[in-house]
């Protein structure tokens, strides 16, 4: 239905959202998401928001104290 919806009209998708890959399918037709269980699930919840939002990273060869520091701020790139 959202892209059926005039121009201006924010669309929320409101339950079931669980993963990075649904958000990122969603996005083309939704501004925003309800993701509200999927997070409370966990004990980590700051470890569920960025799972959610940015996915899984799998992250190998940290060697230097300021890469591993950059990392556990979300930097993604090093």
């Amino acid at each position: 239905l959202a892209p059926k919806l005039g121009h201006g009209v924010t669309v929320i998708s409101e339950s079931g959202i669980n993963t990075y890959g649904q958000v990122r399918e969603l996005s083309h037709f939704a501004n925003g998401f309800l993701i509200g269980s999927a997070l409370m699930a966990h004990n980590d919840l700051n470890a569920a928001v960025r799972r959610v939002l940015l996915g899984e990273n799998k992250v190998c060869g940290l060697t230097r104290a300021q890469d591993a520091w950059a990392y556990s701020y979300t930097a993604r790139y090093f």
